[in-house]
C-alpha cells in the first residue's frame, strides 16, 4: 500500500532536520543535516543562510529517496526564531545572519527602552516581552546603527524559515507570531514605534502558519525528488512549531520544550502583562484567545554538548550523550554539594543578562568526572525552575509538564527535572516536535483535520511519564535554595553588559 505523508521541515539552531509524518503522528523517514555557526572576533555569533539552504535541499532528498513511490501530500516549516539576515532586492544575502545567540543588540536596548514605553508596546502588540538583543526592534535598531550599508541596500531582514520558503516558492512571506515583538497579531506593523526609532520597515507581509504560500518550484522539486505542484505551507517558528508538536492545546497545559535553548510554561486564558515573563498569543489553542506564558533559556541542550565537546572529545558525537548519561547515573543527586551556574551563551530568562557567564561552585578534590557531568544537568533544571517561579502568584501551575525535544532521550536529565520542578514529566514519543508541528500545520491547513486540536490528538503521543521522588525532591529545594544566589553573588557589581564594547564599531 502506497503510504501518505507529509513532510516536517525545522530548521534548527545547529541543524536541519526533515521529518516524514503519517496522518498518525508516525515517523516514516528522517534526515539531519548540520550546520556551523560562526563567533567573530568580537563576540557575534553568525550562520551562512546557503549553509540553511544546502541543509534543506539534502535532507528533503535523502527523505524521498527512503521513501520511494510514497504520495507526498505537502510540506510545512519551521525555524529557529531571532535569527534575521538581511537581503537585497533580489533576496539575496548581504552578510551572514545575526542568530539569536548573537547579543550584539544588547546596546542598542537603552535606546529601545528610553525611547518606547513597554508596557504601552505590549498592549498594542498583545504581546508581552522582556527586552532582548535578538527580538525584532533591538535587532534593526542596532544593524542600523551599526551596518548602516547593508541597511541601505536592505529590502528585507528575514528569518531562516521566510528565506527558505522564499527559495522553495519565489515567496517572501512570514508570519505574524514569528514577527512579534514588532507587529500585532492582525499583522500590522507597529509603526509609530518603528516611527519613534528612525527605522525602516523591512518586515516581509504575513499570512497564517496553516496557509498555503504556493507550490514549489518546478526546477526546485525536480532537483530534490519532490513532486511538482507539491504546496509548501507558511509554518511556524521553532517554538510554536514545537509547542503544536507536543500537543499543546488546551487551557492548563505545561510544557518544556528542550533544544539549544529551552522553554517551559503553561498555556492560558489571561496574559502575564508584568513583564516577568514572556506572553503571546497563541491561535492553536481550543479556545479563542488564549495565551502562552513562559520564559526562555539560552541554555539546554547547549550543556550537555559543550559537556561532550570538552571532556568527551576522544568519543565519537553520537556517543557521547549516553557517555553522560552513565556519568550522571552514577552520581548521588544534588552533586555532593557541586554547583553549575549554566550561562554558556549569556542568558535570557530569568535575568535577562547576555554577559552572564557560566561558572562550577563548591569545586574540591573529591569531586570527579560524574559530579560536574551530573552538576551541569541540574543547573540547567534549576534555571528551569527559576524560570517558573518567576511567574506571578496568579499564573497557573501546570499539575503535568509535556516535555518535547532532543535532551529528553537523556532518561535520568527527565528524572531530574522532574525533581527539581516537584511535577510529573510526560515524555513526548516524537522527540523532533518543531518538525511534527510544521506537519501538523500543513495537514490542518489541507483540510485533512476539522481543528487544530484534532490534529493534535491524533498525531502527538505521550511515551511515559516521570513521576518526582518525594525524597529527591525534597533534596533539591535545600540545593535549589542554595543555587539561587550564585548570580546575584557573582554580578555584584559588575557591568550588566560587559560584551558591548565588543560589538561596538
Amino acid at each position: 500500500m502506497t503510504v501518505e505523508y507529509v513532510l516536517g521541515v525545522d530548521l534548527g539552531t545547529s541543524s536541519c532536520k526533515t521529518v516524514a509524518f503519517a496522518l498518525d503522528g508516525h515517523r516514516v523517514a528522517s534526515a539531519s543535516v548540520a550546520y556551523p555557526t560562526v563567533t567573530d572576533q568580537r563576540g557575534g555569533v553568525r550562520q551562512d543562510p546557503e549553509m540553511w539552504w544546502a541543509a534543506v535541499q539534502s535532507t528533503i532528498a535523502k527523505v524521498q529517496t527512503v521513501i520511494g513511490a510514497g504520495n507526498l501530500l505537502s510540506i510545512g516549516l519551521s525555524g529557529q526564531i531571532g535569527t534575521h539576515v538581511l537581503v537585497d532586492g533580489e533576496v539575496r544575502p548581504l552578510a551572514d545572519a545575526w542568530t539569536w545567540q548573537d547579543g550584539g543588540a544588547s546596546i542598542a536596548l537603552d535606546e529601545f527602552e528610553r525611547v518606547l514605553d513597554s508596557a504601552v508596546l505590549g498592549a498594542d502588540l498583545r504581546t508581552w516581552l522582556p527586552p532582548g538583543p535578538a527580538w525584532p526592534l533591538p535587532r534593526l535598531l542596532w544593524l542600523t546603527k551599526t551596518f548602516p550599508a547593508h541597511i541601505a541596500r536592505a529590502h528585507y531582514m528575514l528569518q531562516p524559515k521566510d528565506y527558505i520558503l522564499h527559495r522553495l516558492t519565489g515567496r517572501i512571506i512570514s508570519d505574524s507570531s514569528s514577527l512579534r515583538g514588532v507587529m500585532k497579531p492582525t499583522g500590522e506593523i507597529h509603526r509609530p514605534a518603528l516611527d519613534a526609532l528612525g527605522l525602516s520597515d523591512l518586515f516581509p507581509p504575513v499570512g497564517q502558519p496553516t496557509e498555503s504560500a504556493g507550490e514549489i518550484l518546478a526546477t526546485v522539486a525536480d532537483a530534490i525528488s519532490v513532486p511538482r505542484g507539491t504546496r509548501v505551507f507558511i509554518g511556524w517558528n521553532d517554538f510554536n512549531c514545537a509547542l503544536v508538536g507536543t500537543g499543546v492545546s488546551a487551557t492548563g497545559d505545561g510544557f518544556d520544550i528542550a533544544g539549544t535553548s529551552e522553554h517551559i510554561g503553561i498555556l492560558g486564558r489571561e496574559p502575564v502583562t508584568d513583564g516577568s515573563i514572556n506572553s503571546v498569543p497563541y491561535s492553536m489553542a481550543t479556545e479563542a484567545d488564549s495565551y502562552v506564558s513562559y520564559g526562555v533559556s539560552s541554555n539546554g541542550g547547549s550543556v550537555t554538548a559543550w559537556l561532550g565537546d570538552t571532556y568527551l572529545a576522544n568519543l565519537e558525537s553520537a556517543d557521547r550523550n549516553g557517555r553522560l548519561a552513565v556519568l550522571a547515573s552514577g552520581t548521588e543527586p544534588a552533586s555532593d554539594g557541586l554547583m553549575f551556574l549554566p550561562y554558556l551563551h549569556g542568558e535570557r530568562s530569568p535575568i535577562w543578562d547576555s554577559s552572564a557567564t557560566a561558572s562550577y561552585t563548591g569545586l574540591t578534590s573529591s569531586h570527579g568526572l560524574g559530579h560536574m557531568v551530573r552538576a551541569a544537568l541540574e543547573g540547567v533544571a534549576f534555571n528551569l525552575r527559576q524560570i517558573r517561579d518567576a511567574s506571578p502568584d496568579n499564573v497557573e501551575r501546570a499539575s503535568l509538564i509535556r516535555a518535547s525535544g532532543g535532551p529528553t532521550a537523556m532518561h535520568v536529565w527527565n528524572s531530574i527535572k522532574a525533581d527539581v520542578l516537584n511535577t510529573p514529566l510526560a515524555i513526548m514519543e516524537e522527540k523532533d516536535s518543531a518538525a511534527l508541528g510544521a506537519a501538523i500545520l500543513a495537514v490542518v491547513g489541507s483540510g485533512l483535520f476539522p481543528s487544530p486540536a484534532a490534529a493534535m490528538s491524533a498525531m502527538t503521543r505521550i511515551e511515559y511519564v516521570v513521576e518526582p521522588n518525594l525524597q529527591t525532591a525534597a533534596r533539591y529545594e535545600a540545593a535549589y535554595q542554595r543555587y539561587s544566589t550564585i548570580y546575584p553573588a557573582l554580578a555584584q557589581g559588575q557591568p550588566t553588559d560587559t560584551r558591548s564594547e565588543r560589538y561596538a564599531s
